[in-house]
């Protein structure tokens, strides 16, 4: 019995597709002016919760990227804007805090807020700041997982009107480790 072999590229045709792949993917992502943007805003969410009269200043919110942003991973969809994911880590420990009281709060935060009230809605498990054509910020609120060792978190989650475990830090440092290993 006769197998067809699989077609062969030439060296230059192989070089011609990986600058086209390369292109590609350079296309669907954030260019560097809209990541510089996303940073400059989720700092400013980040600089209003650790603000005077914040209610969540005293537990030291610590905002920072999650998901395809943390991982440099961010694909432009087809429509629309992109989706950015952030965490908004408070130093307590889950067992503290009431999920759905937690998540209710910062949504009811940002929509006092004059500049965040037209751009806020609630979703299941985060609060959503969207930029008018440009992308939107999901803003998880998240506690430090009180049983629990390491970068583990709990998320407030309104289907289950109680807490997910998520531990975005420890994938994220799990996905460079396999990245680095499939460079080398």
């Amino acid at each position: 019995m006769a197998v067809a072999s699989a077609p062969s590229l030439s060296h230059d045709s192989s070089a011609a597709l990986d600058q086209l792949l390369f292109e590609v993917c350079e296309e669907l992502q954030l260019t560097p002016a809209r990541y510089d943007q996303a940073v400059t805003r989720y700092r400013a969410v980040g600089d209003l919760l650790e603000s005077e009269g914040s209610p969540f200043r005293q537990y030291h919110p610590r905002i920072y990227p999650q998901g395809s942003m943390r991982l440099g991973t961010t694909v432009r969809p087809i429509e629309g804007p992109h989706d950015l994911d952030f965490v908004c880590e408070l130093s307590l420990g889950h067992e503290f805090v009431e999920p759905m009281r937690l998540l209710h709060a910062l949504y009811g935060f940002l929509r006092a807020n004059g500049t965040y009230r037209p751009m806020t809605s609630l979703m299941n498990r985060c609060v959503r700041v969207e930029y008018a054509n440009e992308f939107y910020m999901d803003v998880l609120p998240a506690c430090r997982n009180g049983f629990g060792n390491g970068t583990c978190i709990k998320v407030p989650d309104r289907e289950v009107k109680g807490w997910k475990d998520s531990d975005p830090v420890g994938y994220a440092t799990w996905f460079e480790r396999k990245t680095r290993i499939l460079f080398l």
